[in-house]
C-alpha cells in the first residue's frame, strides 16, 4: 500500500484491543493526569459487542492503525459522531479531517441530515474547522464541572 494513500475499513472485532489502546493513546496525548485516564480507560473501552452493533471505521497507512471512528444514532434523522481518534503520531497529518469527512459520508449515505459531535476541549477548534457549529455543553458524568462542547453538522436538508 502506497504511504500516500490510506484507507478506511469497516473495523473488525477482532480488533477490539488494538482499537481501545489506539484510543487510549490518543487520549493520554492531551496530558490528563493519570486519574482521569483511569476514567476514561473505564468509558473509552471497545468491545467486540461495540463494533459489532454501532458503524466503526480504521484507517491504515502502511498497515498501521492510524485512527478509529464511530457512529451512534440518536434518532432516525440523527447521528452523533460517537467516537473519533488519532493515533498521537499521526496528529496533525490530516487523518483526523479524513476520518471525519468519510463519517460525515457514512452518515448521509445512510440518510441522516444531522451530526452532532461532542468532542474533547482540545479538539474543539478541529471541528469548528470541520464546519461544527457549537450549540452548547454538556456535563460529564463522574467529573464535577467537566462540560464538553457540543457541535452540530448538516449533512443534507
Amino acid at each position: 500500500m502506497n504511504a500516500n494513500h490510506p484507507i478506511i475499513r469497516g473495523a473488525e472485532p477482532a480488533e477490539a484491543q488494538v482499537i481501545t489502546e489506539l484510543v487510549l493513546r490518543s487520549k493520554a496525548y492531551w496530558g490528563y493526569s493519570a486519574e482521569f485516564m483511569q476514567y476514561a480507560a473505564a468509558v473509552l473501552t471497545i468491545t467486540p459487542a461495540y463494533i459489532t452493533q454501532h458503524p466503526c471505521y480504521v484507517l491504515l497507512q502502511d498497515g498501521q492503525l492510524l485512527g478509529f471512528a464511530s457512529l451512534k444514532e440518536l434518532t432516525p434523522d440523527e447521528v452523533e459522531l460517537d467516537l473519533l481518534f488519532v493515533a498521537p503520531t499521526a496528529i496533525g497529518q490530516g487523518v483526523g479531517k479524513r476520518l471525519t469527512e468519510y463519517m460525515m459520508g457514512v452518515a448521509a449515505a445512510a440518510g441522516y441530515r444531522t451530526l452532532f459531535i461532542e468532542s474533547d476541549p482540545n479538539a474543539a477548534g478541529f471541528y469548528e474547522k470541520m464546519g461544527g457549529q457549537l450549540i452548547g455543553h454538556r456535563p460529564v458524568p463522574r467529573i464535577p464541572g467537566r462540560e464538553l462542547p457540543l457541535y452540530r453538522i448538516h449533512l443534507r436538508e
